[in-house]
């Protein structure tokens, strides 16, 4: 439940950690005091850090992390959790067998500027635009258009 609260507030939502940091340190005296003993009652003392659905989708669709250092590992085990919950897997994030792959490439020509209407640079980084492959699989899709990686994907 923490791990899940903690990545919609500070990853998803972007929130100032200050806030989630007291609603933590004040569940945990409680419990500690034994005034609280069950999960049902931590999360709803948890509540005013817990992002709904609704907003959690929204910052979702929109949310950009770049692929350069600890981003990368990042980026990774968020795909990772999608997939292993669609396929209902148990796949290790840290597992060097899956690479990030950039559907829309960093570096874009301009068929892909037409295919997003001159706005690709806006799309590059965002989480809707990873995906997961083997690494032989990325270094053979590498750059190709849209049509020609929905074969390796």
């Amino acid at each position: 439940m923490c791990v899940a609260i903690s990545f919609r507030y500070n990853i998803i939502g972007r929130k100032n950690p200050n806030e989630m940091e007291r609603a933590y340190n004040s569940v945990a005296q409680k419990i500690y005091n034994q005034e609280i003993n069950n999960e049902r009652k931590i999360f709803e003392y948890l509540q005013s850090v817990y992002i709904n659905d609704e907003d959690f989708k929204s910052f979702f669709l929109t949310k950009e992390i770049t692929t350069g250092g600890k981003n990368k590992k990042l980026v990774k085990y968020i795909l990772t959790k999608i997939e292993n919950h669609i396929s209902n897997k148990d796949n290790d994030f840290n597992d060097a067998n899956f690479t990030i792959e950039h559907i829309l490439p960093e570096n874009f020509n301009d068929l892909w500027e037409e295919v997003f209407d001159g706005n690709a640079t806006k799309f590059v980084y965002r989480l809707g635009n990873y995906t997961l492959l083997k690494d032989h699989k990325n270094r053979e899709c590498a750059d190709k258009n849209f049509s020609d990686k929905k074969k390796y994907i």
